[in-house]
């Protein structure tokens, strides 16, 4: 359980402190996060330290906005379950809503436009890579 030290940490429900074997954090603030790693000497994220606000598994996209994107290396290292996470899932078309901000009926209507999305899958897989239209140098897993 985290400790509470400042007026910050009190803010958190009570009810989130919690212990949760599936999630050892749930309730930790950004705060204690940083408390805990630098007292006991622990490394940052390397993501973290490039900037990134969020690290996240590939559903979430786990740095999708840098040049080692999960979405990226899910392509090339398991092809069939990236197929089914953009293809089959349609997380195809809200990463490019992502991307180009814009409007998921604006996307569909576009990604149908231009074949759908297994035709964009199957010609231009790349677009997918990224939520990022420049994406940030690093996030090296």
């Amino acid at each position: 359980m985290p400790e509470v030290h400042c007026a910050h940490d009190r803010m958190v429900p009570i009810g989130e402190l919690k212990p949760n074997p599936r999630n050892p954090l749930l309730g930790w603030t950004d705060m204690m996060i940083r408390r805990y790693t630098r007292r006991n000497g622990l490394p940052s994220h390397p993501a973290r330290a490039r900037g990134a606000v969020t690290i996240g598994c590939v559903c979430c996209g786990g740095g999708s906005q840098f040049t080692a994107s999960a979405y990226r290396i899910l392509r090339r290292v398991c092809p069939e379950m990236w197929w089914r996470y953009i293809v089959e899932g349609a997380m195809g078309e809200i990463i490019l809503a992502l991307k180009y901000d814009r409007p998921l009926a604006v996307v569909h209507k576009a990604v149908e436009l231009t074949g759908g999305l297994q035709h964009l899958a199957d010609h231009r897989p790349w677009v997918f890579d990224f939520t990022a239209r420049s994406p940030l140098p690093g996030y090296e897993k």
